[in-house]
């Protein structure tokens, strides 16, 4: 049975509350919180050392720019050693062409043992082959000479047909009655000259020549004329092998 207190000014019987009061249980609760937060503080800088902290990024940038330095030394290199030595052979190359020997083309001159016409009154001279045109003696050798193509004879009745005419003219001695199909200007010898094509009608007495080709040189005393009659493609090399021997000689 319990206790009951009673109180003198109160008959009444209260529960007794002095135990609840007089037990000292405020201590062990105040106890447990310190125990508490005593034991919540060494707990903070164990969550703090276990939490991994974040890597620094200085190593990856470290590695990037080595890397880059290894691609850029690798790249200079090879600029150096490969791009630049093909640069430089090239280069070499365009400053220093290989020169092919003339030689071969020497041995195409057809005109090495051609003879050599001078006229010393118009002052010229010009190469010719002997074994295939022929000069009679009746030829103007003051103005000129006029070429047949052998066998032809050098009979008086054949003074006019000739193949290849050069010809050294005064003003009132060159004449031209015919338009030419063809005209252009040229250099022989480092001359100015004109280069006119003809083509004769069927009523003139050279028809079945086809036509002419003349070259007109003008000089201080009149002009030099070459005149070729015919257009058989082998007469126009040979007349321009003539042309490119033609010299003047003051």
């Amino acid at each position: 049975m319990r206790n009951s207190i009673v109180n003198p000014e109160n008959q009444n019987p209260t529960p007794p509350i002095q135990p609840t009061q007089t037990v000292p249980t405020a201590p062990p609760t105040i106890e447990v919180n310190e125990q508490k937060s005593v034991i919540a503080q060494p707990t903070i800088p164990s969550v703090i050392q276990d939490t991994p902290k974040p890597k620094s990024k200085i190593p990856s940038l470290l590695v990037a720019l080595l890397i880059l330095l290894g691609l850029g030394s690798l790249g200079y290199w090879a600029y150096q050693n490969y791009f630049l030595s093909s640069k430089k052979t090239a280069e070499s190359s365009s400053l220093n062409p290989v020169i092919i020997s003339p030689t071969p083309m020497a041995t195409l001159d057809l005109t090495a043992n051609w003879k050599t016409y001078t006229n010393n009154i118009w002052n010229y001279s010009f190469k010719y082959p002997t074994d295939e045109l022929t000069t009679c003696d009746y030829s103007t050798t003051e103005s000129g000479i006029q070429l047949w193509k052998m066998p032809w004879d050098c009979s008086p009745t054949s003074d006019n047909i000739y193949e290849i005419s050069i010809l050294g003219l005064t003003s009132q001695e060159y004449t031209s009655n015919e338009k030419p199909t063809k005209t252009e200007s040229i250099l022989v010898d480092g001359k100015p000259a004109t280069r006119n094509s003809y083509t004769f009608e069927n009523d003139s007495p050279f028809a079945k020549l086809g036509g002419s080709t003349e070259i007109i040189i003008p000089t201080s005393g009149g002009i030099i004329q070459l005149l070729l009659l015919g257009t058989d493609l082998e007469k126009i090399q040979r007349f321009d092998q003539i042309l490119s021997t033609f010299k003047f000689t003051k």
